[in-house]
């Protein structure tokens, strides 16, 4: 009986890993590129900045997401 809990246990572990394996395998099937970026800035009287922009991804394959982010410096929001 103790030979059968292990063997579950380890069943368990192997599927638990093979889980959390899967999605960060098939996270990495796909490729995008840019293929087109628009920009629409404004500024405006009191100074500040309007940007609107439009950016098209070419993708292949599967992408989860994807992630943009824009550095920025101190006291910049």
């Amino acid at each position: 009986m103790g030979c059968i809990m292990n063997t579950e246990k380890l069943l368990i572990i192997i599927f638990i890993i093979l889980f959390l394996w899967l999605p960060a395998a098939s996270a990495s099937d796909g490729n995008y590129f840019i293929s087109s970026v628009k920009l629409d800035m404004t500024v405006n009287d009191d100074g500040s900045l309007l940007v609107t922009e439009e950016i098209v991804y070419e993708i292949e394959g599967f992408i989860p997401g994807i992630k943009r982010e824009i550095p920025l410096k101190e006291n910049q929001s």
